[in-house]
């Protein structure tokens, strides 16, 4: 089930710039939300594959960054996948075929990424790209992709190219999505003025008037916003500016070990504002600081911890393929994208194309939601999808996650 509030009307303008702020802000981070638990991802070119179906096998790609600053979390989310696949397969693949996959870690490098993608539809013959996690690399292989008429589904959702390519097909919200979530969150604690930190980017500076038309849209008084040098050796002018307009509440846009520095001089300032994070963000570091406790954390996809998680059909299944880890925050978003790749494939043919796949993507009914596991999704031919602006919280109290709306994602419009 999902939780819908008022509805709320953000228009796309400087819809590319938010997307290039938000990966910015998160991708930046050298730590997320796994304490550390996690296996590798699979190495690329691997298969994973099942003999309970007795079909022929449906051969589909995957590709991501899964070395370097985020790699582990992104790793999180093929393994979400991985654990679809599995047990998809075990019971019988889809519509009796099995999913094989084949992986490719492009290692942020965009060059790798348009190599692999091509090797993947060239050599391999995948029929679908599927759970996208390579932000440097999607715009390199974004126009082959539209010339093969090859889809990509599930994956970054913050990724531009998920909200302007046609055959892009995301499964959680978009970045004006997630923005629209986090800036929500100021009503979620009872906040009325919010300011937000905004990195020194110029893609982050761009998002301005964006920023000022999601609060007014939720008629969320807003404080404007304080540029923050990662560079800087304190940041005691912009808390202090904050501190005097009355801000009450602030959205730090930027990646996490300055996120936490920025809050931290806050408190010392004797400013302690509502905190309001990607909950990419939140690192062990973030759950030990005390002037987090009570912060609010945003995610775009089911929740990864607690019982909340654990009474999720993907919880389960992620457990059974991978016993031995916990999984991260990012886990439940590959997931999603098995779930839309299976509704497409239902009627699958004896023998699947790239068009196959399309065509049950196109047959998916508007505003699916898939029992609450994804936002709302509608997919239209020659359009970039549409997708509605649901985000999961969580909470940390006590150095621990909490789950203030429990399993629930919260929809707005």
């Amino acid at each position: 089930m999902q939780r819908s509030v008022r509805s709320v009307r953000v228009s796309l303008a400087a819809l590319g710039a938010v997307a290039a702020l938000v990966l910015a802000a998160c991708s930046s981070s050298g730590s997320g939300t796994n304490s550390g638990a996690n296996t590798t991802a699979s190495d690329p070119g691997s298969t994973n594959s099942s003999a309970a179906a007795t079909g022929s096998p449906i051969v589909v790609g995957n590709i991501g960054t899964y070395s370097g600053a985020f790699g582990s979390e992104y790793a999180d989310s093929y393994k979400g996948f991985q654990a679809w696949v599995d047990a998809t397969n075990a019971a019988g693949g889809v519509n009796g075929h099995p999913i094989q996959v084949v992986s490719v870690n492009d290692q942020g490098d965009a060059t790798k990424s348009l190599a692999g993608v091509k090797d993947l539809v060239e050599n391999k013959h995948v029929v679908a790209i599927v759970d996208a996690m390579s932000p440097n690399g999607s715009a390199a292989f974004a126009g082959y992709l539209a010339q093969q008429k090859i889809p990509v589904v599930g994956g970054l959702p913050t990724d531009t190219t998920f909200m302007t390519q046609p055959l892009f097909f995301p499964t959680a919200a978009t970045s004006v999505g997630f923005l629209t979530g986090q800036f929500n969150g100021v009503r979620e604690l009872n906040g009325s003025k919010l300011g937000l930190f905004l990195c020194t980017f110029a893609a982050c500076q761009s998002g301005i008037p964006l920023f000022t038309q999601i609060a007014k849209g939720l008629k969320i008084a807003y404080g404007g916003q304080q540029t923050i040098n990662a560079s800087a050796p304190s940041f005691t002018a912009q808390c202090l500016t904050f501190k005097n307009q009355g801000v009450d509440s602030i959205i730090p846009e930027l990646d996490g070990p300055t996120t936490k520095r920025v809050v931290d001089d806050c408190v010392r300032q004797g400013f302690k504002p509502h905190v309001i994070v990607p909950a990419s963000t939140i690192s062990d570091d973030v759950l030990a600081d005390p002037a987090f406790d009570g912060a609010l954390g945003v995610t775009e996809s089911q929740l990864w911890f607690g019982d909340e998680a654990a009474g999720q059909e993907w919880y389960k299944a992620y457990k059974a393929k991978f016993p031995n880890d916990t999984p991260g925050g990012f886990a439940s978003l590959g997931w999603q994208a098995g779930l839309v790749l299976g509704a497409a494939l239902k009627n699958a043919p004896d023998a699947v194309t790239p068009a196959d796949v399309l065509t049950g993507l196109y047959a998916i009914p508007a505003g699916t939601n898939f029992d609450g596991a994804t936002p709302p999704l509608t997919y239209t031919a020659g359009k970039p999808a549409s997708v509605g602006n649901c985000v999961w919280y969580v909470q940390i109290k006590n150095k621990a996650f909490t789950a203030p709306k429990g399993s629930d994602a919260v929809c707005l419009g």
